[in-house]
């Protein structure tokens, strides 16, 4: 059995290469529109294992998302999904859709974070793990899925 202290989880990034965008079978709607002018990416984010370091609860997980221009270092874009509350393995139902006037490249980054959200009145979060990766990876995924380790 894996050490989980030592990998808190997983994300899955859905998305769908093609021109029209929408939901597909299992509700995820998620695609890439690249046009030379004002290309448009979007998708959907799902984690799997996460674990609360010493605690048996289940985390009530939050994915924090900043894209970056790797151009010039500069923050493009920042959001965050719905908080899923006690799951292990969530699925956010708020997709992630790049600003249209940002355009995006191959080469832009795309920073998750997840947090376990221990009460939402008082703001309180716990880190629970974070992964880069770039546009381009998810161009290249298999099956339309790129899944990254916390």
């Amino acid at each position: 059995m894996e050490d989980m202290s030592q990998h808190p989880g997983h994300c899955r990034v859905d998305m769908k290469e093609s021109m029209e965008l929408g939901a597909n079978a299992d509700g995820l709607a998620a695609g890439v529109l690249f046009s030379p002018k004002f290309p448009r990416v979007e998708f959907n984010i799902a984690c799997r294992d996460l674990v609360i370091s010493g605690s048996n609860r289940k985390p009530s997980a939050v994915v924090h998302v900043a894209v970056v221009d790797p151009r010039e270092q500069s923050l493009v874009s920042q959001t965050s999904t719905e908080t899923v509350e006690a799951d292990r393995d969530p699925l956010f139902l708020t997709g992630v859709t790049f600003p249209p006037e940002q355009p995006a490249s191959p080469e832009t980054l795309v920073k998750l974070t997840v947090y376990d959200v221990k009460d939402k009145s008082r703001q309180a979060s716990v880190f629970l793990g974070s992964a880069t990766f770039s546009v381009g990876d998810l161009l290249r995924a298999t099956d339309q899925r790129l899944t990254i380790n916390l």
